[in-house]
């Protein structure tokens, strides 16, 4: 059996992709205590440089940078030479602002009718709600984008 050359700590298979057909349908991590498997629907921190994220999906291949489109960075974005260990830290503690976006701006419209009751309040009220819908527009109406 090809398992048999691992040492045993190693020969684990954590399966978390619930009623996932196959392997190959998964996003696979290769963690020092063997591999586990996640709905395809699942991306995690790329922080821990001992776990080596596959998406198995028809791709076939390891985590790479242009995957940090999930992070919001657009597809020309470049991270120079630098070594791909400090591109995978600096991904993994990056947060999506768009997403952030979403749920500030979430947040303000559910709690509306409590922020009318006082001038901050109501100042933050009208400043998201007059902002763009997406931190991409105003990137765009300045032409930084």
């Amino acid at each position: 059996m090809y398992t048999d050359a691992f040492p045993p700590s190693r020969r684990k298979l954590e399966w978390q992709a619930q009623d996932t057909p196959s392997l190959w349908e998964t996003v696979m991590h290769l963690r020092p205590s063997g591999i586990r498997a996640k709905r395809p629907t699942y991306l995690p921190a790329l922080v821990a440089i001992t776990q080596t994220s596959i998406i198995g999906l028809r791709e076939r291949r390891a985590v790479a940078p242009r995957d940090f489109r999930l992070k919001g960075l657009r597809d020309w974005y470049d991270f120079g030479d630098q070594r791909p260990a400090a591109t995978y830290k600096q991904m993994g503690k990056g947060v999506n602002v768009g997403a952030v976006w979403h749920v500030l701006r979430e947040h303000i419209v559910r709690d509306a009718d409590v922020l009318k009751r006082t001038t901050a309040g109501r100042r933050i009220l009208q400043a998201v709600l007059t902002a763009p819908m997406s931190p991409d527009d105003r990137l765009e109406a300045t032409g930084t984008a």
